[in-house]
């Protein structure tokens, strides 16, 4: 057997507790250190100022509108997360989401994108939605609703009852139609007013009479109504009707109606 003296192990004993105590100094002092790296980061991130967003711009709206939207935003802004300062920190603000919500809550915005300027602006750029032309819902001897709408029949605001030129008004008298816009009639519309344009032909409004399913009345300048279905050939009527009109001349007083229903016909009264 090989003699192991007292004095070896001694030794040996207090080198392991001083590496111990060496190993347990440094995890204290890098533990105190992280703590401290942490809470210097957070209040530098946090609370020095650094990164807190002080100016917000809108552009592309409208005076009035540009106030409701700065108001979301500004909301956003006073967003605390477990009591820390989230809503107004330029790294933390949440552009994408903001600019989504944007757009739901606004019918009158198109597109809208929210550009982050380090280290305090918020540029905001907002397109708003150009209304093509009036739609009211419901009959006329009943409540109605009306919108100003855009060239996808998406409705943007309120807009009053009116008759005239400056902008078109489409009366949908059916029942049932929720107040949204019947994508087989707006892009008939859309498809018979620049051919009546073209013909000459002036449109006051645009009538969908009660009960109907595909057919239309376009109350023109000419003094009389012309009817359309949209279940048929659109082209087809239009070219009828402007060969109708090189043959005939409007009489006075003019006809009651001209009815382009039947493909490659009209009728008149």
């Amino acid at each position: 057997m090989k003699a192991i003296s007292p004095n070896k192990l001694g030794y040996k004993d207090n080198l392991t507790k001083k590496r111990q105590r060496r190993f347990l100094v440094s995890a204290v002092a890098l533990a105190v250190g992280s703590v401290v790296l942490v809470v210097a980061l957070g209040y530098v991130i946090f609370f020095s100022g650094w990164f807190t967003i002080r100016n917000v711009s809108a552009g592309g709206l409208s005076d009035s509108r540009k106030a409701q939207v700065l108001d979301v935003v500004h909301q956003q802004l006073t967003h605390r997360w477990l009591g820390l300062p989230t809503g107004d920190n330029i790294l933390f603000f949440p552009s994408s989401r903001i600019q989504a919500s944007l757009r739901n809550s606004f019918s009158f915005i198109d597109t809208v994108s929210i550009k982050k300027k380090f280290f305090h602006s918020l540029i905001l750029t907002a397109v708003e939605r150009q209304p093509e032309g009036i739609w009211c819902f419901g009959s006329a001897s009943l409540t109605t609703s009306c919108f100003y709408y855009d060239h996808k029949g998406i409705l943007i605001a309120d807009a009053p009852r009116s008759s005239g030129f400056l902008m078109l008004t489409v009366n949908d008298a059916r029942e049932n139609t929720s107040d949204i816009i019947d994508p087989k009639f707006l892009i008939a519309i859309q498809t018979i007013l620049p051919a009546l344009d073209a013909q000459g032909i002036k449109v006051k409004n645009i009538n969908i009479p009660t009960g109907t399913f595909t057919e239309l009345d376009v109350a023109t300048g000419n003094g009389y109504p012309v009817k359309f279905s949209i279940d048929s050939d659109l082209a087809g009527q239009l070219h009828a009707l402007d060969i109708f009109r090189k043959q005939h001349s409007d009489p006075i007083p003019p006809y009651q109606y001209l009815d382009l229903r039947f493909d490659g016909r009209v009728y008149f009264k």
